[in-house]
C-alpha cells in the first residue's frame, strides 16, 4: 500500500503516548519515501495536547498535528495538512454531446 500511497498518515493515541508498534510503523513509513502526516488523536484537553505534542515529537517525524476525533477538534489542520496531497479534480465536461464522442 506504501508503495502506491501519495501520502501517509499516522494516527497515534495521544493519551497513552509513543507504543512500540508506534515507533515500528513510524520505521517503516520513513524509509519508504512516502511523505508522512503524524496526528496525535485524543488531545481534548491542554494537558494532553503538551504531552502528545512532545511524544509524537521523539518520533523523528516532524510536528504532529494534534487532533480529538470525538470532539470535532484539529480536523480543519489535518484537512490543511492533507490538501496538498489531494488530487486535482477532473474537469467537468459541460456539453453532453461532446462526453458521447
Amino acid at each position: 500500500a506504501l508503495a502506491q500511497a501519495q501520502v501517509a498518515l499516522l494516527v497515534v493515541d495521544g493519551r497513552t503516548g509513543i507504543l512500540p508498534d508506534d515507533e515500528y510503523f513510524a520505521r517503516l513509513i520513513r524509509r519508504s519515501g512516502v511523505p508522512l502526516i503524524l496526528a496525535a488523536n485524543k488531545t481534548e484537553s491542554e494537558k494532553t495536547k503538551q504531552s502528545a505534542f512532545s511524544e509524537a515529537l521523539m518520533l523523528g517525524l516532524g510536528e504532529p498535528v494534534l487532533i480529538s476525533a470525538a470532539h470535532g477538534e484539529g480536523l480543519g489542520d489535518l484537512y490543511q495538512a492533507l490538501a496538498p496531497y489531494r488530487p486535482a479534480e477532473k474537469e467537468e465536461m459541460h456539453d453532453g454531446d461532446d462526453a458521447l464522442q
